[in-house]
């Protein structure tokens, strides 16, 4: 990992490396930009993740980090664009991303489990691009 120090931009996408394989990821500090869709990771993974402190885009499409992983997600202070379709996010995963007043740019399509704070996300101006499908 010490050869890829410099990094700023990874996509790891597809390769379902799992919690494990985000603790390596995490060693990259001076990631701006990280695609890791369908990867398996779990909330712990998405913890690891969130100590990226330089992160501007995440994007972590079907990875099933749920409300927890969120949580961790939201204290990122950097990251204005984060994609969470399919990460099983409930309302109090969307809370927590309310918080994020910095936040530009949400995809956060079919998490069947938002249901009451839907309106919420709505109704947030800070919004440049917001994406919301499917969520029955």
């Amino acid at each position: 990992m010490e050869k890829l120090y410099n990094l700023t931009f990874l996509d790891v996408s597809y390769n379902n490396i799992g919690d494990a394989g985000a603790q390596i990821v995490g060693q990259l500090k001076n990631l701006t930009c990280l695609h890791a869709d369908c990867n398996d990771f779990g909330p712990s993974g998405a913890k690891v993740l969130s100590k990226l402190a330089k992160l501007k885009i995440l994007s972590i499409n079907h990875n099933p980090i749920g409300d927890i992983g969120i949580e961790f997600i939201s204290r990122m202070k950097k990251l204005h664009s984060l994609f969470v379709n399919y990460c099983t996010v409930g309302d109090q995963g969307v809370t927590s991303i309310l918080d994020m007043t910095w936040l530009k740019l949400l995809a956060i399509s079919n998490n069947p489990s938002i249901s009451v704070e839907l309106r919420k996300l709505l109704d947030n101006n800070n919004y440049e691009f917001l994406a919301i499908e499917k969520f029955r």
